[in-house]
């Protein structure tokens, strides 16, 4: 998770509306080019030019903005009132149980002079029951901490099926608490991380990969999903009796990493809920299946995303409120085809573009997790809104994936299998069967004459309504 500190300390003033649809074009909503990733001000002559204002900066950077509702005397007498009741309770049960959390990673981390060994070794009985109880003590400070008294979790048809490897949108804090206490996720941190005080002892317990000075993150990641694949085949092989595939070892009685999921956030940093940035092709160089889960943080009064706000103002106001919530919308496992294997750049969109879907077609930016510190920049008043644009197409230049992918004049972006699936179901749903003459081929030829989706997934009952069978969601079949 992306630390914020040193963001403006007030927030900015309340958003303008979303760009109009025909200022951004889409990275894959339903292949049509309809809803929007490219920001104009990053066409030949937008809003980077000498008259660029600050709704034009707003507009280009809008992933980053922070969106919340106005005060208003009900959320003002509230937060008051919660202050000084609630919120000190909340501190004190955060502080006894991250406390917890903290001695009993120590304790299991007793005798470990190396997170690889941890990681890659068998652990005995003891260990393993202390690892094992840090997850439930984050969701008890999920429920006493931050008044996230339910997790609503949306599973998969295939959720019986083990996850190896995740990835999910970036929202803040709240998300990677949700994603450990239901998934026992172990995420990407920065190095410096692993020296602070207690933090860093939690964060070693549960194999967080550290972004270590000198080594580069994709490496690391590579050798870390690697492993993780080679140990479970192993397992699994030991299971049914068949032979594991690729490199694995002959034993695994059980190691660190097979006590934790690694969960990745692909954008690189977090965003306002109400739209994504470009997905970075790391995880996805493995050419491995990985599960997507969707996470969305519903809010009435307050956006409990964390963007462009100060931590400590930010965790104050979500302490503040009666009650948080979070859903997670679990995806089945993707498993990618030989020309997402070789082009990482189509397995990330296409990922992207199936949980995109599920976020009603969100808008994709073409931007990058150093975009947002230009933002902040103008946001302090560092740079006027015609250098913050400038420096903005600077960045997309120099970021060989957002030149890669940036769409050609005339053309519209590659929808996956199941984004196309998806296209056939809603568009039926919208338009009933006079709209089967604007569906793409491929979902035309899925229809049947009744008007309903056949899935061919063995897994999937004959004629019923599925939310995902295999890569197909949003289905009837």
């Amino acid at each position: 998770m992306e630390g914020d500190g040193g963001t403006p300390a007030a927030e900015p003033p309340p958003p303008p509306p979303l760009p109009p649809a025909d200022t951004v074009v889409s990275v894959g909503n339903d292949g049509r080019g309809d809803a929007g990733s490219v920001a104009a001000a990053t066409t030949a002559g937008g809003p980077a030019a000498a008259t660029a204002t600050a709704d034009d900066v707003q507009a280009h950077f809008f992933p980053f903005r922070r969106l919340t509702p106005d005060w208003t005397t009900y959320e003002v007498a509230k937060t008051v009132l919660l202050s000084i009741t609630l919120f000190p309770l909340r501190m004190v049960a955060f502080a006894v149980l991250a406390s917890a959390i903290y001695a009993t990673a120590a304790l299991a981390m007793v005798g470990v002079s190396s997170p690889d060994d941890y990681a890659y070794r068998p652990l005995p009985g003891w260990r393993k029951a202390l690892l094992a109880g840090i997850s439930p003590l984050v969701r008890t400070v999920a429920f006493c901490a931050f008044g996230m008294y339910r997790i609503r979790w949306r599973r998969a048809a295939d959720h019986d099926e083990k996850a190896l490897v995740i990835v999910a949108n970036h929202l803040g804090y709240l998300d990677i608490v949700a994603l450990r206490a239901v998934y026992a996720g172990a995420f990407v941190a920065k190095g410096d991380i692993a020296r602070v005080p207690l933090l860093g002892s939690i964060a070693r317990a549960i194999q967080c990969l550290f972004v270590v000075e000198g080594k580069p993150l994709t490496a690391s990641l590579l050798q870390r999903v690697d492993a993780t694949y080679a140990c479970h085949l192993s397992k699994r092989a030991r299971v049914t009796g068949e032979a594991p595939t690729g490199a694995a070892p002959e034993e695994c009685p059980g190691c660190g990493t097979c006590l934790n999921t690694l969960t990745i956030f692909p954008e690189g940093t977090t965003c306002n809920g109400k739209a994504m940035i470009k997905f970075r092709t790391g995880v996805f160089l493995a050419g491995k299946p990985i599960r997507p889960v969707v996470v969305k943080l519903p809010y009435k009064r307050w956006n409990t995303s964390w963007e462009s706000v100060p931590f400590r103002y930010h965790m104050w106001r979500t302490m503040t409120q009666f009650s948080n919530s979070v859903e997670l919308i679990e995806l089945p496992i993707y498993v990618p085809d030989a020309a997402e294997r070789a082009d990482p750049r189509l397995f990330a969109e296409r990922v992207q573009g199936d949980m995109q879907a599920v976020l009603d077609g969100m808008p994709v930016y073409e931007l990058s997790r150093k975009h947002k510190f230009v933002y902040h920049d103008w946001l302090r008043g560092k740079v006027d809104p015609p250098t913050a644009l400038a420096k903005a197409e600077e960045l997309k230049r120099g970021d060989k994936l957002l030149l890669a992918s940036a769409p050609q004049e005339g053309s519209l972006p590659t929808a996956s299998p199941a984004l196309r699936m998806g296209e056939a179901v809603l568009s039926l749903r919208r338009g009933g069967a006079a709209s089967r003459s604007r569906l793409s081929g491929d979902a035309r030829r899925l229809l049947a004459p009744s008007g309903d989706v056949f899935c061919r997934s063995r897994r999937c009952p004959p004629r019923c309504l599925s939310y995902g069978c295999e890569r197909h969601y949003w289905q009837l079949c």
